[in-house]
């Protein structure tokens, strides 16, 4: 198991929900953290959080859809910290829409965000992470459920597709960077209570009136629901153990092994050369 104290991490989409969670969870074992969130006041909130707990933080507002924020926050994080050793990317939005009434422009803007935004941030990070030497480098790119299963529910295709290309650039850029020593996570999460929903709502209407968005109050609890701070501390955990699939609920399994395991049955019923 890895010692992350004195480690420095970036935390995109830290002002809020998993981001936070997470931000906390590194920061309760003495990591030091730069929290980047669309909502600079959160990501401020969130820095003085951890700061309570002893480690040094600082905060800006990013755009992950704007790739000069990118490496901005690139080069204000190499200005705090000798060395990035953790990078969290936690930004994302929902969109709730049938396929079929789905616009290009709902897809840009979830695509962006949920995939573009991420690709640009490791894209920003990975060359001065291998840059900065041997030692520890780990990015953990927030997911969901949606990366493993395919639900029939009207409304949530569009989400389902960012996260499950999220799933693939994941993976391969794992895969492609293991020689060079960074270690990649993909963050499968199940339920958690999280602001996901009116966040969504703010950051796609501030994009309509331009403004930029506002913090939104603190979702309510229900205690059916893992807590944003439960799932800060399984990321946390996993990270330290260099684990790949980070799975927030494995009581879920059997739908990923039914997905794939009717996949396999398509393919195992099939053979066109066989006459």
């Amino acid at each position: 198991m890895r010692n992350l104290k004195g480690a420095n991490a970036v935390v995109v989409g830290g002002g809020s929900g998993i981001g936070r969670g997470i931000a906390q969870a590194l920061a309760r074992r003495g990591v030091n953290l730069l929290v980047a969130d669309v909502r600079g006041p959160t990501a401020a909130a969130t820095a003085r959080e951890c700061e309570a707990l002893g480690v040094r933080t600082a905060s800006a507002q990013t755009d992950v859809t704007h790739a000069d924020q990118v490496e901005a926050l690139v080069q204000l994080a190499y200005e705090i910290f000798p060395r990035v050793d953790i990078l969290v990317n936690s930004a994302g939005i929902s969109l709730h829409k049938r396929l079929e009434d789905a616009n290009p422009e709902d897809w840009r803007r979830i695509l962006d965000v949920n995939l573009f935004g991420i690709i640009q941030a490791c894209r920003s990070f990975v060359p001065r992470l291998k840059a900065q030497g041997p030692g520890l480098a780990h990015i953990v790119n927030n997911a969901s459920m949606a990366a493993l299963v395919t639900h029939a529910i009207p409304g949530l295709g569009l989400y389902t597709v960012s996260k499950q290309a999220l799933l693939a650039y994941t993976e391969a850029l794992g895969q492609e960077e293991a020689a060079s020593g960074i270690t990649v996570s993909l963050l499968a999460c199940g339920r958690i209570a999280t602001g996901l929903g009116v966040n969504s709502q703010d950051y796609l209407s501030a994009l309509d009136e331009g403004r930029a968005p506002v913090a939104p109050e603190a979702p309510a609890t229900d205690v059916e629901i893992m807590s944003a701070e439960e799932a800060g501390e399984i990321v946390a955990r996993a990270v330290e153990l260099s684990v790949f699939l980070i799975l927030t609920h494995p009581e879920r399994r059997p739908e990923v092994a039914e997905r794939y395991g009717r996949l396999l049955a398509e393919i195992e019923s099939q053979d066109w050369r066989g006459g």
